[in-house]
């Protein structure tokens, strides 16, 4: 009966410690899964990007970096009463919001 309750324990101690091994061997190949994935997609991008045809010079036509003739001097924007709504904390807020400014192209 001694035996029997020994090799008993036994198995079970031995089934356990292949148990933690299998986990640790199944966290492992997820480990590198990932990051041959996260590699994988750092070369997809590398290529993509090889790809992208290449942005013009930045150039105006008159060629001397200034905006057409054209182009307004002077500008405004002008809010009036303008609404802005949000939930912060299951209360809900309105403000009303004017203001103007003008801008002017030197």
């Amino acid at each position: 009966m001694f035996q029997k309750n020994l090799f008993l324990k036994l198995k079970v101690g031995l089934s356990l410690s292949y148990a933690l091994n299998i986990t640790g061997a199944m966290n492992m190949l997820v480990r590198m899964t990932s990051e041959i994935e996260t590699n994988m997609v750092s070369v997809e991008r590398i290529e993509e990007y090889q790809t992208v045809p290449q942005e013009a010079p930045f150039e105006t036509p008159e060629g001397n970096g200034e905006p057409p003739k054209e182009w307004p001097q002077h500008g405004v924007v002008h809010f009036d009463n303008y609404q802005v709504m949000w939930i912060s904390f299951h209360i809900k807020t309105e403000t009303y919001i004017s203001f103007h400014f003008s801008f002017f192209v030197l």
